[in-house]
């Protein structure tokens, strides 16, 4: 299905989840993306916040993360 929405042109994206990353649950010592955010035919989104004029014009966007431990999203 994501290789024939690919093919189409249809954008297909996932959250890319905002735990930095799948590291302590697989045990691996290199980062990771979980399925399906780590499809090369979808598109992984982080979580942002995005902040709009009072005219409805964008202002600026800033990632989600956690400023003590430096994490954020992890697409």
């Amino acid at each position: 299905v994501l290789m024939q929405g690919a093919a189409e042109g249809i954008s297909i994206n996932f959250s890319s989840g905002d735990d930095a990353d799948n590291m302590a649950s697989t045990g691996l010592s290199t980062p990771t993306v979980q399925y399906p955010a780590s499809s090369p035919w979808g598109t992984a989104i982080g979580g942002t916040t995005l902040l709009m004029s009072a005219d409805g014009n964008y202002r600026s966007e800033t990632g989600w993360a956690w400023t003590w431990e430096d994490t954020g999203s992890s697409g």
